[in-house]
């Protein structure tokens, strides 16, 4: 092989690596990625037959080795995109949970429990808003605070609240904001943080009382960032819901 050729060769194979080294974890730049390697690895393939030495002539079997290689990276990169799709079309659970309006659809009418310390604000008319969280009180706890925080976990409000009485409770907020760093977004989440002392205990033993709901699901909002379920009172984000079952 000619200093010329070499050299040809030596620049191709430093540019596939160099494109190799730079590949990027999202699935567009690794499609791009492995795109522009496979153009470099036939520019090389096709450099190297045109300038083989006829009497040691390169192993055919390593180029077809490195072709299938090639042909599953990108076979891989096309089963997450169907996989990506499938679990949006069906809805995913966890935090930020979607569904489409089937799966929406198949809930309305069943019985659920959820954890309903999150919650969305309702509008009122008129720019007014509220939300509503279910709070468990326990009759041996005294002088709660209530906290609650948007969906980047920023305090937007706190203030102390004196329960009617003991057992399932609503907490229901205005949507006033205490955080002079923080605003109100009518189609964020809220979460609540509702902490009483240990009667007797001078404040030394705090507990933070329960928020969790069950009843039928009445509605299903599907236009803000996360999904909310609607029942009674209450409207807490599909990612909440612990069970689901016949009412």
């Amino acid at each position: 092989m000619s200093t010329a050729t070499s050299a040809s060769v030596a620049r191709t194979a430093s540019s596939l690596t160099a494109s190799a080294s730079s590949s990027a974890s999202a699935t567009d730049k690794d499609r791009k990625t492995i795109a522009q390697n496979f153009d470099a690895f036939l520019s090389l393939l096709t450099t190297q037959l045109k300038n083989q030495n006829p009497l040691d002539p390169l192993d055919a079997n390593q180029f077809t080795q490195q072709l299938v290689q090639f042909s599953s990276v990108e076979q891989q990169l096309k089963t997450n995109d169907l996989l990506s799709a499938m679990s949006k079309n069906l809805g995913t659970g966890g935090a930020g949970a979607r569904l489409n309006a089937a799966s929406a659809a198949s809930l309305i009418g069943t019985d659920v429990s959820a954890d309903a310390s999150t919650t969305g604000v309702t509008s009122l008319g008129g720019g007014r808003y509220q939300a509503k969280w279910p709070v468990a009180i326990q009759s041996n706890y005294a002088n709660y605070q209530v906290s609650i925080s948007d969906s980047s976990g920023k305090e937007v409000y706190k203030a102390p609240w004196t329960p009617p009485g003991s057992g399932n409770q609503t907490f229901t907020w205005s949507g006033t904001i205490t955080n002079p760093d923080a605003k109100l977004d009518p189609k964020g989440s809220y979460t609540i943080k509702v902490q009483g002392e240990l009667v007797g205990s001078n404040g030394a033993s705090k507990s933070v009382m329960r928020s969790e709901a069950r009843g039928v699901v009445k509605s299903i909002d599907l236009s803000g960032a996360e999904d909310m379920v609607q029942f009674g009172e209450f409207t807490f984000p599909v990612s909440k819901i612990k069970r689901v079952g016949q009412p």
